[in-house]
């Protein structure tokens, strides 16, 4: 049984390494958008992931510091956020019209208004 863990600093050191997440969906055999949703930590990175990421772009880093998480729950608004982030990371991959683009600044707009 494979030990699922959550993470922070994966998607930190990929942006910062260039490695977009269409590198990473072919290194781990998935879908850019299942990518997305692990680095956005809506579904869950396994330790082997962690490593496979690890090795290949950046096996100078440790699992610990790559799966540390701070283990504060991110609030309604964060959360959204986040979840819009993610879209426009898949949107980035895939190349999708600028209308989407402006659909999802109108909503960011919306989340942000809300505080």
């Amino acid at each position: 049984m494979e030990v699922k863990m959550a993470y922070q600093n994966i998607k930190a050191e990929l942006k910062r390494c260039g490695v977009s997440y269409a590198k990473v969906s072919e290194l781990l055999d998935m879908s850019v958008n299942n990518v997305s949703l692990k680095m956005n930590e809506r579904i869950p990175l396994t330790v082997s992931e962690a490593k496979k990421i690890r090795d290949a772009f950046f096996p100078d880093a440790s699992l610990e510091y790559l799966l540390e998480s701070d283990g504060d729950l991110p609030t309604e608004r964060e959360e959204r956020l986040s979840n819009l982030n993610a879209i426009e990371d898949v949107f980035d991959e895939v190349g999708v019209p600028p209308v989407f683009y402006k659909t999802l600044a109108e909503m960011r707009a919306e989340v942000e208004e809300g505080e």
